[in-house]
């Protein structure tokens, strides 16, 4: 008894390919590099650079610092808690990211943010 296998017609693979491709692409969010080249460095992937800065340390300590604690927390696997980056938070709030769920969410926040609402306490925390 021979059974036989249908193989897609050329154009439903090519439409695969591309559908997959595409669905790869669309799925890469902000990353710490350019969360934090948006907020210190010369700007994120749609050109916007915040250029804040912080008495007392230079643009390169700013970005390490970010970069780092950003990685950190996505090397920490865990819960978000309260932690809401879309409220603004005052000046002086002690808010940090510490976990892998909360540093995305702080990404994309920052990612999705013009600066003068960052400027407002939006996203926190910016160092």
């Amino acid at each position: 008894m021979r059974t036989s296998t249908i193989a897609p017609s050329r154009p439903l693979r090519a439409s695969l390919a591309i559908a997959l491709l595409a669905s790869i692409g669309s799925g890469c969010g902000p990353d710490c590099y350019d969360t934090c080249n948006k907020l210190y460095g010369s700007g994120s992937r749609d050109g916007e650079a915040c250029g804040f800065t912080s008495p007392g340390q230079t643009t390169s300590e700013l970005l390490d610092t970010c970069v780092d604690t950003c990685q950190s927390a996505l090397n920490t696997p865990g819960d978000v808690g309260d932690y809401d980056p879309y409220v603004k938070q005052p000046g002086d709030a002690a808010i940090t990211i510490e976990t892998d769920r909360q540093a995305a969410l702080w990404m994309d926040c920052i990612d999705e943010t013009a600066c003068n609402k960052l400027e407002e306490g939006y996203c926190a925390p910016v160092w």
